[in-house]
């Protein structure tokens, strides 16, 4: 004689929250895609170097409009982002820069220059224990 079958609970995963000491998420994927402008139509801002961005406080900065200006070395490039160093040898400060769909990442050892009006809108700053700062910026400059 058959037996009925009971029913399945259907247990939805819920993902865990990353703790302190667990890397953070990477950016969004390259399917993102955000508004880019002519260097003559950026919204207004203020170009700070990466001396001067590396001074700011830790925390997030999207909703103000701040330009990280200067020179730089691509030591990473991958699809959707790069990692600059702001000089050629390993330093305390890097810069994460997300590119846009319409914006291609430049090639691993490129030096890029990005003067005002030109410059990575700063997204977010982050400091370590360990004398390091990362520089978390968007590409919205149409090339």
């Amino acid at each position: 004689m058959p037996v009925p079958a009971k029913p399945t609970k259907v247990v939805t995963p819920i993902p865990a929250r990353p703790s302190a000491s667990e890397p953070e998420a990477a950016p969004k994927s390259r399917a993102t895609n955000w508004e880019v402008y002519s260097a003559e139509q950026m919204p207004p801002g203020k170009s700070v170097t990466e001396p001067e961005a590396a001074k700011l406080a830790s925390g997030d900065y999207s909703e103000k409009v701040l330009y990280l200006v200067g020179t730089f070395y691509v030591a990473v490039a991958e699809k959707s982002r790069a990692i600059l160093w702001p000089n050629q040898t390993l330093g305390p400060v890097h810069v994460v820069v997300a590119y846009p769909l319409s914006i291609p990442p430049p090639e691993e050892g490129a030096k890029i220059v990005r003067e005002a009006p030109r410059g990575y809108r700063i997204t977010r700053i982050k400091h370590t224990a360990g004398n390091e700062t990362t520089i978390y910026v968007r590409d919205i400059t149409a090339p």
